[in-house]
């Protein structure tokens, strides 16, 4: 039998635990712990780095460390595992340190310190930026952080450690030409964007061989030219320019199973997108939207249809979700241009909103108004549902 411990070793341990957490907020990031499957994600030297994981797999807290780790120059937490301790100067990179613990650019040369780095998000400014990749950071590097702006519209627009580095935000809902002529010494990207955001961003590394990472759920209309152009390039074998991980929201070690669980069971959820939202798979997904889309050919602006072309309503009707409604022309070339579609926002994030019948069709008419459509076009797969009544040419 084990003797209790003493008064004296209670106390000890006691303040060893309050040390702990007291040096925890001193330096953060050197109590980052990286999933067993993340660390060689964090080791890659290639030029384009790739972590693709379902939701709340840790996938963007993992990012954003790897990101404040080159604000400072090297990584701290790999000096943890090695038994090595806080450098005295913490914000300063030491002169000696083990290749894991550096950070370096696509030449194999170490990242100049002080620097910029770019952080950017696939989602609004708003979502992205000050609810996503800030608090993350935050989290990371706030003892170090002196300084930070704020955009008109209340989100950060950049920030800056007391090494004198600077970190830079931008999210890919605006224009493709705000990320032409960057020049960052690393950019991370979080969640998926355009192929023209990520084309800017790669020609403005060019200059400092800069890395480019991207934490990312595969879901989405930009997903599939990243699964096309660098995902599966980077699986093949040999590959040595794109690195790829994979993580799963069961890898985080963080997460309770019954929180795990009922994420999983949500009756919204597509078998599609439980592939990607569980387990971070591109399997299936380019299924849904067309490969080679491309929205710098396919996209033009908006306009109002010639009232004696064809026009044409597409309906995919839902028991859980909205319904959701495509509105079409045939121009006299044989073109088909979609000129308007309801819900207008990202039908992907709508978990519940259900209608009547009588709704939809006072929908209709609002939005047809006094152009009433030619065809109707609907799945008649209508989920669970047994009581649909399917007439075809009927029209509101």
């Amino acid at each position: 039998m084990t003797p209790e411990k003493s008064r004296r070793e209670l106390e000890l341990e006691a303040a060893a635990l309050v040390e702990l957490e007291a040096r925890k907020k001193e330096f953060p990031l050197y109590f980052y712990r990286p999933n067993k499957k993340v660390v060689n994600f964090h080791k890659s030297r290639a030029p384009v780095r790739i972590l693709a994981g379902g939701n709340r797999s840790s996938k963007s807290h993992s990012g954003m460390a790897e990101g404040g780790a080159y604000m400072l120059g090297y990584r701290p937490w790999v000096l943890r595992e090695l038994g090595l301790p806080i450098p005295e100067r913490p914000w300063e990179r030491p002169a000696q340190l083990p290749d894991d613990a550096i950070c370096w650019n696509g030449a194999g040369c170490r990242v100049q310190v002080p620097n910029e780095v770019f952080f950017v998000t696939g989602q609004s400014a708003r979502k992205g930026i000050a609810e996503t990749l800030w608090p993350k950071l935050k989290a990371l590097l706030g003892p170090f952080i002196v300084d930070q702006k704020m955009a008109h519209a209340g989100t950060p627009s950049e920030f800056t450690l007391k090494n004198g580095s600077k970190g830079v935000f931008a999210s890919d809902e605006q224009k493709a030409k705000a990320f032409e002529s960057t020049n960052y010494t690393a950019t991370f990207i979080d969640e998926p964007v355009r192929r023209s955001t990520y084309q800017g961003i790669k020609r403005g590394s060019v200059d400092q061989f800069a890395p480019i990472v991207m934490t990312f759920t595969p879901i989405g209309p930009s997903a599939p030219w990243i699964f096309r152009d660098l995902y599966a390039p980077g699986m093949r074998e040999g590959q040595t320019d794109i690195h790829v991980t994979n993580i799963s929201i069961y890898d985080n070690e963080y997460l309770s199973p019954e929180a795990i669980e009922h994420f999983a069971k949500d009756p919204s959820m597509t078998e599609v997108e439980r592939e990607a939202r569980l387990y971070g798979r591109f399997r299936n997904l380019v299924d849904r939207i067309f490969p080679d889309f491309n929205d710098e050919v396919h996209v033009i602006p908006s306009f109002t249809p010639p009232a004696d072309w064809l026009h044409g309503l597409v309906v995919d009707p839902h028991s859980v979700r909205p319904w959701f409604i495509a509105y079409f022309v045939v121009s006299p070339r044989g073109e088909i241009i979609f000129h308007k579609e309801w819900p207008a926002g990202d039908f992907t994030k709508i978990r519940r909103e259900v209608h009547t019948y009588e709704w939809y069709l006072e929908l209709f008419r609002r939005l047809e108004g006094d152009r009433p459509v030619d065809y109707r076009l609907i799945d008649p797969n209508f989920g669970p549902r047994k009581d649909i009544n399917r007439e075809t040419g009927a029209r509101v």
